[in-house]
């Protein structure tokens, strides 16, 4: 039986189709939508706080990662706590800069942080090193007094805010209904550096 060319191109299309069909069933369907990735977050380095010396820790860590969030969660939480922070900066800044640390809350402390964050380098990193001078700890309540130096590779240094400073830190920490330890109450005193870190948080405060 003689088979005419028209009879050979139908059949030809047809065998192209079903090849075509079993090879996209085969393949993900590019119309499909496509289950939504996990939100990516940075954890960073955090410990639970349940006991005082661990906010130390937390934030050299916090520090060390510039992750913002961590150094917030080593202060007090109104919201978990009865307390609320509050910073009292070293004499001599605080008279060159009046009035600029008497409302000096949470916020304050976060926003400083963060601006002095922001301009550093992506490899960068804050060292912060603390020497206990005095540790008391009664029930709830406790108080470290602390020597400090801190050094921060910012990119300000020309206009004179210094990269390390050093001095003596007051803290008062308490513990939440959570059980979780924090700082609520941080004095900073000079121990005869011409810069100390209440000089940082004066030049990042705005």
């Amino acid at each position: 039986m003689k088979v005419s060319a028209r009879h050979y191109g139908f059949a030809a299309r047809i065998l192209s189709l079903l090849l075509f069909g079993s090879g996209f069933a085969a393949c993900e369907n590019p119309f499909q939508t496509r289950t939504p990735e996990s939100p990516k977050r940075v954890q960073g380095n955090f410990t639970l706080p349940h006991s005082p010396g661990i906010v130390f820790a937390n934030l050299r860590n916090a520090m060390a990662e510039l992750n913002v969030v961590n150094y917030e969660r080593c202060f007090a939480d109104s919201t978990r706590s009865d307390r609320q922070f509050r910073f009292i900066p070293e004499a001599t800044v605080a008279n060159t800069n009046p009035g600029l640390f008497s409302r000096w809350s949470i916020k304050e402390e976060r926003d400083y942080f963060a601006r002095m964050r922001d301009p550093l380098p992506a490899d960068s990193t804050f060292s912060l090193r603390l020497d206990s001078l005095q540790t008391v700890v009664t029930g709830d309540s406790a108080t470290f007094f602390q020597r400090y130096e801190l050094i921060v590779r910012h990119q300000r240094q020309t206009s004179g805010v210094p990269r390390k400073v050093s001095g003596e830190g007051r803290f008062w920490l308490s513990r939440d209904q959570f059980g979780d330890w924090s700082i609520y109450r941080w004095a900073d005193f000079s121990s005869g550096s011409t810069f100390t870190w209440s000089t940082l948080k004066a030049a990042f405060a705005q």
